[in-house]
C-alpha cells in the first residue's frame, strides 16, 4: 500500500469520521459480492495505531495538496445494506469519484442525495441491486458528470467516460422527440439492453461512443444526430427505428469506426455519401427493409473490414468492385435479391483478406468462379490453424492465429441458382453440404450429386509468419442462422487475446481497464 510522504497532509478529521460511520452502516458479508477478487476493503478502516490516517485506507484516495477525500472505490467490497438519505457519505463534499459497484444494496433505491455531491464526475453503481429510477437530482446537479454506471461495465474495456442504465429497471420513457441528454462532458454513453421507449435520444456533442441497441426506441433517426462529429462507435441496432438512413452518417469520416443500424425497420436506399478517406471499419445494416443497390461510394472506405447487409430487400449484382477494399474480411449479402453471375475477379488482388462470405438465399446464377479462390490469400489453408465452432444457436467461436487468419473461416452459397462443379482442394474440402444446399445445378462433394468435372484448387501459398498468440472471437450481434442449425455471426462481439493488445481495443482506440489494485495511487 502506498503512503503519503511526510510533505502531504493527513485526512481531515470530519471526513475520517464520516467514512467510519459509512462503514458501520453496512454489514460485511462475503456473499454480497460475487466476484472472485472481492474482499472487504473497509476492514482496514481503523482509528488505532498507524491506521488513523484515512488517506491510507484501502479504497480511499485523497488530494495530495489538500488532504480531502476525492475518491472512494468500494467496488466488490462485500458490503450488504442500504444508503439512507442522511448517510454520512454525503458529508464527503469534495468527492469526485464514487464506486459502489458489486455490492448488495438490498433492492433499495439510489438515494437522491447523491445529487448533493456536486463535485462527483464519475459514479459507478453497477451490480449493486439498486431498483427504481435514476434520481433526477443526479442529472440536474451534475452538469459535469462524465461517468454513470448502472450495469456490468462493457467487459472492462472502457476506461474513459461512460453512462449506462440498468436493463432490469422499469422502462425509461423518452416522450418528447427529440430528447437531448444532459451531461455535457459525456464521452461514452452506453444504454444497451434497457427498456427504453420513445424517440432516439440525442447525446451530447462530446460523445464518442454511443451504444443504445436492444431497446424499444421508435420513430426516425432525428436530424440533430448529424451535428455530432465526434462519434467513434455508433450502435443503434435492435430497436424499432424507421425512416431513411440519414445521409450524414456517411460523412462521419474523420472519426467513425463502427456503424451498426441492424435490426430496425429502416427503408429506402443506402446513402451514397460515403466519403474518400473514411475511417469506418464496420458497417452493419442487416435486418432492415433497405432497397436498391449497394452504393459504389463505399470504395472510399479503405479501412472497412466488415460489411453486413443481410435480410434486406436489395436488388443488385455481385459487388465485385468491393474487391478493391484492401482490409475487407467479412461480407454478408444473405437473404436479399442479389442476382446474376458472380463472374471472375477483376484482378488477382480481389478480396484478398476475405475470411467470411455469405451469399445464401439470393438469386445468383452460373458457376462458382474458381478464379476467386485462386487469389483469395486469406482463404488458403494454414494447417496449424483450426476452426472451433461452438454448438450453439447464438454464437460461434473462431480460434485462429492472432494477426494472420490464413484460411477461409466461413463460406455459404446455399439457396441460389448456381451450377457446375464445386471447387475442390484447400479449405473447400472442409465445407459441409449446408454451404451449397438449394442449388440444383451444383455437383460434386459434399453434395449427393457427384456428377460433373471437379475443378481443383492449387496448393496454398506459404502462410506468413505469425505470432504465437491466439485470438478468440465471440461473434454475437449480427447472427446468421440456418435451418441446419449451423450458425455463425458476422459482426464484432467480444475479443480476448493473450500476450498482445486486443484487435478491438486497437481498432477503436480503447484502452483496456486494468484490474483494480489494492494500493492507492495519488492524483498527479
Amino acid at each position: 500500500m502506498l503512503a503519503y510522504s511526510s510533505g502531504h497532509p493527513a485526512c481531515h478529521g470530519e471526513e475520517r469520521s464520516a467514512l467510519l460511520q459509512f462503514k458501520e452502516s453496512f454489514i460485511i458479508r462475503r456473499s454480497a459480492s460475487k466476484f472472485p477478487f472481492a474482499y472487504p476493503k473497509v476492514a482496514s478502516w481503523k482509528l488505532d495505531g498507524n491506521g488513523s490516517d484515512c488517506c491510507l485506507w484501502d479504497g480511499v484516495e485523497c488530494d495530495e495538496d489538500t488532504g480531502h477525500v476525492i475518491e472512494l472505490d468500494l467496488n466488490a467490497s462485500c458490503l450488504y445494506g442500504s444508503i439512507d438519505p442522511n448517510s454520512s457519505l454525503f458529508r464527503l463534499v469534495q468527492l469526485q469519484k464514487l464506486n459502489l459497484a458489486n455490492n448488495d444494496c438490498g433492492g433499495s433505491q439510489i438515494p437522491s442525495a447523491l445529487g448533493n455531491l456536486s463535485e462527483v464526475t464519475a459514479l459507478e453503481l453497477s451490480h449493486s441491486l439498486f431498483v427504481g429510477e435514476i434520481p433526477s437530482e443526479i442529472s440536474k446537479a451534475h452538469g459535469s458528470l462524465t461517468c454513470l454506471y448502472r450495469k456490468p461495465p462493457f467487459l472492462g474495456i472502457f476506461d474513459d467516460l461512460f453512462l449506462q442504465l440498468l436493463g432490469s429497471d422499469p422502462f425509461f420513457s423518452l416522450d418528447q422527440p427529440p430528447a437531448f441528454l444532459p451531461w455535457s462532458r459525456m464521452s461514452i454513453l452506453k444504454l444497451n439492453s434497457n427498456m427504453l421507449q420513445g424517440s432516439l435520444p440525442i447525446p451530447p456533442n462530446s460523445t464518442k461512443y454511443y451504444l443504445i441497441s436492444n431497446n424499444s426506441l421508435a420513430g426516425e433517426i432525428p436530424p440533430p444526430i448529424c451535428n455530432i462529429s465526434s462519434f467513434i462507435v455508433l450502435d443503434l441496432s435492435k430497436n424499432n427505428l424507421t425512416g431513411l438512413i440519414p445521409q450524414c452518417l456517411g460523412n462521419f469520416s474523420s472519426t467513425l469506426s463502427l456503424l451498426s443500424l441492424e435490426g430496425n425497420n429502416l427503408y429506402g436506399t443506402i446513402p451514397q455519401t460515403w466519403v474518400q478517406g473514411s475511417r469506418l471499419r464496420m458497417i452493419s445494416l442487416g435486418q432492415n427493409k433497405l432497397q436498391g443497390q449497394i452504393p459504389t461510394s463505399i470504395v472510399g472506405c479503405k479501412m472497412l473490414e466488415i460489411r453486413d447487409l443481410n435480410n434486406n430487400q436489395l436488388i443488385d449484382t455481385f459487388p465485385s468492385w468491393m474487391g478493391t477494399l484492401p482490409e475487407l474480411k467479412i461480407l454478408i449479402l444473405r437473404h436479399n435479391g442479389f442476382h446474376g453471375k458472380i463472374g471472375n475477379p477483376e484482378s488477382s488482388f480481389s478480396f484478398q483478406m476475405l475470411q467470411i462470405l455469405d451469399l445464401s438465399l439470393n438469386n445468383f446464377t452460373g458457376k462458382l468462379p474458381v478464379e476467386y479462390f485462386h487469389c483469395w490469400i486469406a482463404m488458403q489453408v494454414d494447417s496449424e490453424d483450426r476452426l472451433s465452432y461452438m454448438n450453439a444457436e447464438t454464437s460461434v467461436r473462431i480460434m485462429g492465429r492472432w494477426r494472420h487468419l490464413t484460411f477461409l473461416q466461413f463460406f455459404n452459397a446455399s439457396h441460389n441458382h448456381l451450377t457446375g462443379p464445386i471447387p475442390r482442394g484447400n479449405q473447400f474440402n472442409t465445407f459441409q453440404k449446408d454451404s451449397f444446399d438449394g442449388n440444383s445445378g451444383l455437383s460434386g462433394e459434399p453434395l449427393s450429386n457427384k456428377c460433373g468435372r471437379l475443378e481443383a484448387l492449387p496448393a496454398p501459398a506459404p502462410a506468413p509468419a505469425t505470432g504465437d498468440e491466439l485470438l478468440v472471437l465471440d461473434w454475437k450481434f449480427v447472427l446468421i442462422g440456418y435451418g441446419s442449425g449451423f450458425v455463425i455471426g458476422a459482426a464484432i462481439g467480444h475479443f480476448v487475446t493473450k500476450r498482445k493488445h486486443d484487435w478491438f481495443m486497437r481498432t477503436f482506440r480503447i484502452r483496456q481497464q486494468r484490474r483494480p489494485k489494492h494500493a492507492r495511487r495519488h492524483r498527479n
